[in-house]
């Protein structure tokens, strides 16, 4: 009887096991690569092979992204229109768009004279982005416009998003905040019916130009009656060049690291109402920001390289470098007035900074 017990156990051990290596056999087997191709490209191929490269993003949007898909651009090439994906990846086999091809000029996804963005990534999971040119430029500058933004709505927690190596240029959004601003890549959590926040979102080794008003900024659960906090940002290694704003400014996060940025160069083009600063948080808890370079930012008001700003508890600002800010080295600030959604300003730390020419 033991003997059967044995058995039976054992053989259901085994079949778990044979479905398992079966299912990450067929996750090995059954993902896809679809290539692009501007010039010799066409939308009636298959987009499984260079040689069989589909034309336009818009051909895109006949498939459903699977774990382990790539879509790859072809280097050198311009894509106008707008790409938007949704794809859940895994640990072991995440959905990544990249480029392929000869030579070093990145593809390049060019959004139209209307769009609020010219790359949307919604509600997915391990799924990277990287190694390609984004830019949004419309006639006029629209509020509210942005290169990159990457959403979670409705949804629960989005994993492991990276963002790496884009070049994101030339956003024409507005110059005034309460407009609503404009960035080169913008992040979006919120929920009616399902809370949703991001857990381990990383942005590295990008390079922002020529954005307004904004280089990156969240928009997520800044109330602390609602908090719901993304988790464990990283944001390593980037280069923010003339842009006129907020340079990096994480929203409603906790336990955010902000490391080896660079922020330069800022043209003092904005209306004498606005305020703006380099690096800082807002309604953040355990923000990290060590490494960084901010010089030459020209903001009407404050205008530091560095913020701990309203709603924040426990942000170290360490090992940093400032230099020819016109509002000097750092803001540490709360408001009397900031209502029952704020906390306050809680154990901020800031040490070991240089500060020149400020």
């Amino acid at each position: 009887m033991k003997y059967n017990l044995y058995i039976m156990k054992t053989s259901t051990w085994t079949q778990l096991a044979f479905c398992l290596l079966s299912s990450v056999f067929y996750a090995c087997n059954s993902s896809h690569v679809y290539y692009l191709d501007a010039t010799s490209g066409s939308d009636q191929n298959n987009g499984t092979s260079p040689r069989s490269a589909w034309q336009s993003i818009e051909a895109l949007k006949q498939i459903s992204l699977q774990p382990g898909d790539k879509i790859l651009l072809k280097k050198g090439e311009t894509f106008p229109g707008i790409l938007e994906v949704t794809g859940k990846g895994t640990y072991t086999h995440p959905i990544i768009i990249d480029a392929y091809g000869e030579g070093n000029q990145k593809p390049c996804i060019a959004g139209n004279d209307t769009s609020m963005y010219a790359v949307r990534i919604f509600n997915s999971d391990y799924f990277t982005i990287q190694n390609l040119e984004i830019s949004n430029t419309g006639k006029e500058r629209k509020a509210g416009r942005t290169g990159l933004k990457v959403e979670c709505t409705d949804y629960g927690i989005s994993h492991n998003i990276r963002i790496n190596n884009l070049t994101i240029r030339d956003v024409n959004g507005s110059l005034v905040k309460e407009e609503g601003g404009g960035s080169g890549i913008l992040i979006v959590n919120r929920g009616d019916s399902i809370r949703s926040r991001f857990d381990s979102l990383t942005i590295e080794n990008c390079h922002i130009l020529r954005c307004e008003r904004n280089a990156m900024i969240w928009s997520g659960y800044y109330d602390r009656k609602n908090w719901y906090s993304n988790k464990h940002t990283i944001v390593r290694n980037n280069v923010i060049e003339k842009v006129p704003g907020d340079g990096i400014v994480p929203i409603g996060c906790d336990s955010t690291l902000i490391e080896y940025n660079l922020m330069c160069d800022s043209p003092d083009i904005l209306p004498m109402t606005e305020a703006a600063a380099g690096i800082w948080p807002w309604s953040c808890d355990n923000t990290i920001i060590q490494y960084n370079e901010v010089w030459g930012h020209k903001a009407p008001w404050d205008a530091q390289g560095f913020d701990s700003d309203y709603n924040c508890q426990n942000t170290l600002i360490q090992y940093n470098y400032s230099h020819d800010n016109y509002g000097g080295m750092v803001l540490i600030c709360n408001s009397g007035n900031a209502g029952d959604y704020s906390c306050g300003n809680i154990g901020s730390i800031v040490r070991y900074n240089i500060s020149i020419g400020d």
